[in-house]
């Protein structure tokens, strides 16, 4: 697992449900797992 990933585990685990802003090129590993933690509509 890459950090993306472990992020928003841990972010799903304390109970967050969405994750919202402006995304640039330094996030996209956590943005393109939040849909597999079911962190976005």
């Amino acid at each position: 697992m890459l950090g993306g990933g472990l992020i928003a585990r841990m972010l799903r685990a304390e109970g967050v449900e969405v994750v919202f802003g402006i995304i640039d090129g330094s996030y996209v590993g956590l943005y393109s797992e939040l849909p597999r933690h079911d962190l976005v509509e």
